[in-house]
């Protein structure tokens, strides 16, 4: 099983405001996301937790922040991997993070992670 920092993401973002024009911003590990995110949905979070199970199972989430969206991707079809594995994955993460003990007062409250409309692969 890979590590996160072996899975590549695609993110593309659309900024509100903007009409429906998405933009591919980065191509980054899976390990970068979820640091990035971290502090701003909290570490143990059911909103971290669902990102993360969503794109490792269904290959691609979209993330719906207040003054932006996000869509991430799998590049790679074959990170695809079960609900078990994407759970260990996650639990491995976090058992190896030091940055999950730290308190986030201004965590992000209110996410909606969405399914997607139809398959990623």
């Amino acid at each position: 099983m890979k590590q996160f920092s072996e899975i590549k993401i695609k993110v593309t973002r659309l900024n509100n405001g903007d009409s429906s024009d998405w933009r591919e911003i980065d191509s980054i590990t899976l390990l970068e996301k979820v640091e990035a995110y971290v502090p701003r949905l909290g570490g143990m979070s059911s909103h971290t937790l669902g990102f993360v199970l969503q794109l490792l199972t269904v290959g691609k989430v979209r993330m719906d922040f207040r003054d932006y969206h996000e869509r991430l991707e799998l590049i790679d079809k074959t990170d695809v991997m079960t609900r078990a594995q994407a759970l260990i994955a996650m639990d491995e993460y976090l058992s190896s993070s030091d940055k999950i003990s730290e308190t986030h007062l201004d965590a992000t409250q209110k996410i909606i992670i969405q399914p997607p409309r139809r398959p990623a692969f």
